[in-house]
């Protein structure tokens, strides 16, 4: 027989014992999450970082120590329990537990506060999410600084085996179906140095406000678009440099589908599709590929497209939030100071990223500077694409929340890998991505 007094004396343990921890993990997980996300707000160095998060979380749990010693521990202890003749909390025990359950449950439904907790649990304890991908060790040397031709399989392949270890792991889809798509060129060799599913059209998400940017200015300068004031070069600022679905909208109408359907025609773009944005954002019917993307901007960097130097002024543009996913909290030197200490650094990228749910990209003309000691400073301009697609991802649920931001971290390695090979060829000094063990941090 079922003993319901006892029974219910172990549910009103269970209950005070959820009130009186329920506070300090949850000021925890928000102190944590608020501190991971402040200190990475001002791109400061790792190391400063970690003082700054650990010492901000040790001041956090200090606060809640130093009331117990004052009160001594067991009358705190007391105090959170409720125990007889110690002061108790002014809430009822069900309110308390109440209004616990409704704050985890918020935070459970908040991306930012999730994410957040994500990133500052890995701080603490460490991320295996992905595994490494490393730079090929033994790379076409020979030609340091004067080379006619470097494309090798070897980063393709590591780049291939890097994607089945992370399906392999469930960090991408176990089924195959998410596609991935890598278009990189040297520029200065105009070799092609990552060719993996180029001409494979796909989602374009917003890297298609590319082509429609193109086409835009391609009217502007020929002086057949009648909207040549102010407003219009505003309107494709505000769809580049914020990515902007309604300025993209605006200029869509203004320029006519079927002018940029002729444009993209003329200049071979065939994998291509512009199509108006929807309210919700999730464009399924805007397509394009690597290769086009790749195109495009060599386009742009030769100076073969129309007014390609308003393309490369309004690519160059930089706002809050939109920050590239090549170089942008990678481990790639970003400083012409990093050119002696690491034999490398990128000067500025010129691209545009893409994100819908199911859809993660970034199209980007990278400007590298490499050194070494025969040739002294070497420009090597380089294109890098990158699109990943599962059009199923939101339907079957998998990753609904965490998807697109693994991808994006999925695209930054692949970045680091390609500029690092490239550092490997044309820089004679010995350097790797040290300061995070060869791997993209989170």
């Amino acid at each position: 027989m079922v003993d319901f007094s006892r029974l219910r004396a172990r549910v009103q343990g269970l209950q005070k014992g959820i009130n009186a921890i329920g506070p300090y993990v949850l000021g925890n997980i928000g102190a944590a999450a608020a501190l991971d996300s402040g200190v990475r707000a001002f791109d400061i160095g790792p190391s400063l970082e970690n003082v700054l998060f650990y010492g901000g979380l040790g001041l956090f749990n200090a606060g809640v120590l130093v009331p117990s010693v004052r009160m001594g521990l067991g009358n705190y202890v007391g105090t959170l329990f409720e125990r007889e003749g110690v002061p108790s909390s002014p809430l009822h025990p069900h309110v308390k537990t109440a209004l616990l359950g409704g704050t985890l449950a918020f935070c459970l439904s908040s991306d930012a506060v999730r994410e957040g907790s994500i990133d500052a649990y890995d701080r603490i304890f460490g991320n295996e999410e992905e595994p490494s991908l490393q730079p090929p060790s033994e790379g076409p040397q020979e030609g340091t600084g004067l080379i006619i031709s470097h494309r090798d399989s070897t980063l393709e392949a590591s780049i291939q085996k890097y994607v089945d270890n992370l399906r392999a792991q469930g960090f991408a889809r176990s089924r195959g179906v998410e596609n991935y798509a890598l278009y990189a060129k040297d520029l200065r060799s105009e070799d092609v140095f990552v060719d993996i599913n180029s001409d494979r059209q796909q989602l374009a998400a917003s890297t298609a406000k590319l082509f429609l940017l193109g086409a835009a200015l391609a009217e502007l300068d020929s002086g057949e678009l009648a909207h040549t004031d102010r407003r219009l070069r505003k309107k494709l600022e505000t769809m580049i440099c914020r990515s902007s679905n309604s300025a993209t909208n605006f200029v869509l109408e203004t320029v006519g589908k079927d002018d940029v359907r002729a444009y993209l025609q003329e200049y071979g773009y065939d994998q291509t599709v512009v199509d108006f944005i929807p309210k919700d954002g999730r464009t399924l019917t805007n397509l394009t590929s690597a290769r086009n993307l790749g195109d495009f901007l060599e386009g742009v960097y030769r100076g073969t497209l129309p007014n390609a130097e308003e393309i490369a002024r309004i690519l160059a543009l930089k706002c809050e939030g939109h920050d590239d996913r090549l170089v942008d909290q990678t481990c790639i030197p970003d400083s012409p100071h990093d050119l002696q200490l690491t034999g490398g650094y990128v000067e500025r990228v010129l691209d545009k990223t893409g994100f819908i749910q199911g859809a993660n990209g970034n199209a980007g003309l990278v400007y590298a500077h490499f050194y070494n000691s025969r040739n002294g400073e070497i420009e090597v301009p380089y294109l890098f694409v990158a699109l990943i697609e599962d059009r199923n991802v939101k339907e079957d649920g998998f990753r609904k929340i965490k998807w697109g931001h693994a991808k994006t971290e999925t695209i930054r390695s692949i970045s680091e890998s390609g500029y690092w090979y490239l550092h490997d060829f044309y820089s004679d000094k010995d350097h790797t991505c040290r300061a995070h063990n060869g791997r993209h941090p989170k």
